[in-house]
């Protein structure tokens, strides 16, 4: 009983960091990552697709991205959408190819950027803090049930802690990370 509590904990807790190191990596570092536009929404064939559904991405430079778009008829309507995008570039169509400049980031966006992370990282923790609340009602109703010693009970909220305890430290490790990496760039 108790193991399923722990795996379904863990399970969470995997996923949520896993959720915010995909949300990180697509804050922007002043410099070209496929990341950076690969799910960005455009509208072609009746429908909104991806960029990475359209076309193949690439970083041949640091501050370039260029999209080999498979077919010609979505070539513009990827190059609008990341023209609207926050992205904050002019995308130059060549062919069947979108050519991205990713511009240097200026000290206004890089702070803006840092606290988009720090408002991430706080919908995070919230996360963390309601998979430990739900995971310590279930061990207090096993209890209650006479499902567990009271021995028993104090083990296992203390090894619930520690599991909350080390995504809040990968969280925080997460964020610090990011944020070095934002202020060097």
């Amino acid at each position: 009983m108790l193991d399923t509590i722990y795996k379904d904990a863990e399970k969470k807790l995997e996923d949520r960091i896993s959720f915010l190191k995909s949300e990180f990596s697509k804050l922007r570092v002043g410099q070209a990552t496929p990341s950076l536009v690969e799910d960005l929404p455009v509208p072609a064939y009746g429908t909104t697709m991806t960029v990475k559904e359209l076309g193949a991405i690439a970083a041949p430079q640091p501050t370039l991205l260029t999209i080999s778009i498979w077919d010609d008829s979505v070539v513009e309507a990827v190059a609008k959408a990341i023209m609207q995008s926050d992205l904050g570039s002019n995308p130059v169509v060549d062919g069947k190819t979108v050519k991205v400049p990713v511009p240097t980031l200026t000290e206004e966006r890089r702070e803006a950027m840092i606290k988009e992370l720090g408002e991430k990282t706080e919908s995070v923790r919230v996360d963390i803090r309601q998979i430990r609340q739900e995971k310590m009602k279930s061990i207090d109703d096993l209890k209650e049930e006479k499902s567990l010693s009271e021995d028993e009970h104090e083990l296992a909220k203390k090894h619930i802690q520690k599991l909350i305890d080390g995504a809040n430290e990968k969280v925080e490790e997460l964020k610090e990370s990011k944020i070095t990496s934002l202020k060097s760039s």
